[in-house]
């Protein structure tokens, strides 16, 4: 320890706590946006402090602000070679990846694609509102093995947005269904090496293959993930009879886009995805995407750009706040138990980033194959329970605040999300 990372800890503290203040602050924001309309003659007045309160209740920028401190510090007690260089020697790929995914899955062909795909899965189920919400928070999830955890989850929140949350549900149902969203994408990456960076930093240097995940985790997954959402369909069964009507219509009146647009959106997707590795490549290939929307913009939609530069901020700065935190985290992984490594992991993912957590304990030397078995699952168990738990779930905020009356309540959340991440947890543990 230093005193330097000592700061850094209670900043990274400090962040956090902010973050589950972020709710009372949009309220304080609102409260004075009103204020503004009411009182003409202190306009201005409360339209700045209005300003000021939205911006520090926004969940993406809430890790760069507190940089802020952390780098004044960082030159004070390091230099400024240090603090620079530490800035420029972070890999900033995943965040720029998380970005482009975001805005190409967001598009019109894509969305109405996804949208065909799931359609013909809930015709089992005859187009029922159940056969819709099992289909998108199975199915969707799942797709994270080809299209990597944010594909999947930009794709099952846009979804859900359209097929369900603007019904008049209770919030009951909007948080369950967000909870469990989280967690099924949480762990629906693991069933290949590369659709999740937690697993993605691990599985090269410890050999793990795509045979090892799914004989390890990914039938456990499948598993859990149909106790998980069969519970919560059973609680709700009275709110899908009565809430929505009797089968969903597709969310697009306007006819389709042509097939060959949906191809041309497709082609750009799965070079994305195959060179989600290397910015350089799939930067240049997302501004080439942008060209061809921009030409065919008459069967096209709006792009998510704002929120998606907002995560891919978000995700930024969170690297550059957790790989601080090693100084603690790497030596108390290393003196647990086995079961103490699983709770540990487990509770330290849902503050720190599980993706961070897995990058630490590359650094913990003499591990078992347990144990690594164990970190692992602990940290992708407990990436429902905060939006900064897993890298996705601020895609999945963005998207699905709107259809909230007010701000995401992150207590609610955290509940909402437990019963699943425990099942997860649980079965990671018994058929260990």
């Amino acid at each position: 320890m230093t005193p330097f990372l000592l700061t850094s800890s209670i900043i990274f503290g400090l962040a956090i706590f902010h973050t589950l203040l972020t709710p009372q602050l949009r309220k304080l924001s609102d409260r004075l946006d009103r204020r503004k309309k009411t009182q003409p003659d202190w306009w201005k007045h409360y339209h700045f402090y209005s300003e000021i309160a939205y911006l520090l209740s926004e969940v993406e920028v809430v890790f760069g602000i507190w940089l802020i401190p952390l780098f004044i510090f960082f030159t004070i007690f390091e230099g400024w070679e240090a603090a620079s260089s530490y800035l420029k020697d972070r890999n900033y790929s995943h965040a720029l990846y998380i970005m482009v995914v975001l805005v190409v899955v967001g598009s019109r062909p894509i969305i109405s694609f996804a949208e065909r795909i799931c359609e013909w899965v809930a015709r089992i189920g005859k187009d029922s509102p159940g056969a819709w919400w099992v289909t998108i928070l199975t199915v969707g999830p799942l797709l994270g093995a080809i299209l990597k955890e944010p594909g999947a989850m930009a794709l099952s929140s846009i979804l859900l947005s359209h097929k369900f949350y603007p019904y008049p549900v209770s919030s009951k149902f909007k948080y369950a269904t967000l909870g469990l969203l989280f967690a099924n994408v949480s762990v629906g990456g693991m069933l290949t090496t590369f659709s999740s960076r937690s697993l993605f930093i691990v599985a090269d240097a410890w050999g793990w293959d795509w045979k090892f995940m799914l004989t390890r985790f990914g039938w456990k997954v499948v598993l859990g993930m149909g106790i998980s959402t069969g519970f919560y369909y059973f609680l709700f069964r009275k709110e899908f009879k009565h809430a929505f009507p009797s089968t969903l219509p597709a969310h697009q009146k306007e006819e389709p886009p042509p097939f060959w647009i949906t191809l041309v959106h497709l082609i750009f997707l799965t070079l994305i995805v195959v060179t989600g590795e290397n910015a350089p490549l799939f930067m240049g290939i997302f501004i080439l995407f942008l060209g061809f929307w921009r030409a065919t913009t008459f069967f096209q939609g709006a792009l998510h750009l704002q929120s998606a530069i907002l995560i891919g901020f978000f995700f930024a700065s969170l690297i550059l706040h957790g790989e601080l935190q090693g100084w603690w985290i790497t030596p108390l992984l290393q003196r647990l138990s086995h079961f103490a490594a699983l709770e540990v992991s487990y509770l330290l993912s849902a503050f720190v980033d599980n993706a961070v957590v897995s990058y630490l304990t590359l650094e913990v030397p003499g591990l078992d194959e347990m144990k690594k078995y164990l970190l692992v699952a602990g940290a992708m168990s407990a990436g429902a329970l905060t939006v900064i738990a897993n890298a996705p779930n601020p895609i999945g905020h963005a998207i699905l605040r709107r259809s909230f009356p007010g701000p995401i309540s992150f207590l609610y959340l955290f509940f909402s999300a437990l019963t699943p991440s425990l099942i997860y947890l649980s079965l990671f543990w018994t058929f260990r």
